[in-house]
């Protein structure tokens, strides 16, 4: 993982880069909707070649609403809810590494919002199974948070009581009625892809950096794939 993750630095960048909160994607299909929410330090914009497939492909991506995802793991959980709730009804969740995460622990509290969960490239066996390059910046944003800084994780939230709740959300299985799939890399050069799998054995690899990952051809395939299995009846989906 270490020699991979040298090569990801500069896409971090780039994801670090795409920043910016976003209310729609822009061109949108008629279809159902499917939130998107973006990875750590990265912002609603880093999906954006996801909702332009999704959105060519009929669905109607939502955006998280997120500037750059570095709030607490609770606040960020209640906001997405809330989000959810204002639609009037439930949508698939896809989520992009810390995305991802938010998007279990979002179906495990409220199965009346979700019909179905993606994580790409999501740690959520081990959330801190990360590249140096990106542990670092993250036990920073730890001590700011900390300090008092507004907006950001505190070291509580991944050591102490204030996000006890949602390690242990996200600890516990996918709901086995709940369609789920957890797509990972052996080549992410960021986390460690065996971080990435679900215990209940519901994952597909696929060959792609974990930057990449979210706007790589076979991943865009992968979830198009899921999503429109959601939306075939039962006894259809059964013989596809």
């Amino acid at each position: 993982m270490m020699r991979s993750g040298v090569a990801e630095l500069s896409a971090v960048r780039g994801i670090i880069g795409a920043q910016g909160a976003r209310d729609t994607f822009g061109d949108e299909g008629d279809g159902p909707t499917v939130l998107l929410i973006p990875g750590f330090l990265a912002g609603d914009a880093s999906l954006e070649p996801l909702a332009r497939h999704l959105s060519a492909a009929g669905y109607r991506p939502l955006p998280a609403g997120m500037q750059r995802n570095v709030d607490c793991s609770e606040r960020a959980v209640a906001r997405l809810a809330e989000r959810l709730r204002e639609l009037g009804e439930p949508v698939a969740v896809v989520g992009h590494s810390r995305g991802g995460m938010l998007a279990h622990v979002l179906a495990r509290r409220h199965p009346e919002l979700v019909t179905g969960v993606v994580t790409i490239g999501a740690p959520r066996r081990d959330p801190l199974a990360l590249h140096p390059a990106v542990l670092a910046p993250a036990l920073s944003l730890g001590i700011a948070g900390s300090l008092g800084v507004g907006g950001l994780v505190r070291y509580s939230c991944a050591f102490g009581r204030c996000c006890g709740a949602f390690r242990r959300d996200l600890a516990a299985p996918a709901d086995p009625y709940l369609p789920y799939l957890a797509v990972y890399s052996r080549r992410d050069g960021i986390v460690d892809w065996r971080a990435c799998l679900d215990p209940s054995g519901r994952h597909v690899e696929v060959r792609s950096t974990h930057c990449g990952m979210a706007e790589d051809r076979v991943t865009l395939h992968v979830v198009r794939d899921f999503l429109d299995g959601l939306a075939m009846p039962p006894t259809l989906a059964a013989a596809a």
